[in-house]
């Protein structure tokens, strides 16, 4: 294994806390449809470490947040794994369009996927990813009661957290 990152504490965010995991550029490639194309694009960016953890509450409706943190070597390499989560994020989350209008900080995307009326298995899902200088963020909020309105909140919760 190679470098390691600091957890995400289980309190950063509301909600029961699974256990923290480690990532390596094969796991978050993985998100990708073409799998080979995002890691190596996360090998070309300077892909460091990575740690994830899942938060879920029932409270008000059963809700799952996914908060993962991806360092970098470098600031452009980060950025360049953010711009293709812009470019990518229906391989992320399915079909989604973008939100406008949170004041969330200054480059941070926010997608949202409403589940087809259809398939009653498919869930509402916000996607927020945003870049720390080298280093890449993002949350997964899926849960029919999500509301993008929390995304503020969510976000500052894990910057104080982290």
């Amino acid at each position: 294994m190679g470098p390691t990152i600091q957890p995400i504490p289980a309190e950063a965010l509301p909600g029961r806390a699974a256990q923290p995991k480690e990532l390596d550029a094969r796991e978050v490639s993985t998100d990708a449809v073409d799998v080979d194309e995002l890691e190596a694009l996360l090998e070309s960016a300077g892909f460091v470490a990575g740690t994830e953890r899942r938060f879920s509450r029932t409270v008000g409706g059963r809700r799952m947040t996914l908060a993962r943190i991806l360092v970098f070597e470098t600031v452009p390499g980060a950025q360049a794994y953010l711009g293709w989560l812009e470019d990518h994020v229906d391989d992320v989350i399915g079909n989604a369009r973008p939100v406008d209008g949170l004041s969330v900080p200054d480059g941070t995307i926010v997608f949202v996927h409403q589940p087809n009326p259809c398939c009653h298995s498919e869930t509402r899902l916000v996607f927020v990813a945003w870049k720390d200088g080298d280093t890449v963020k993002t949350l997964e909020i899926g849960g029919q009661v999500v509301k993008t309105s929390v995304v503020p909140q969510l976000i500052s919760s894990l910057e104080r957290a982290v």
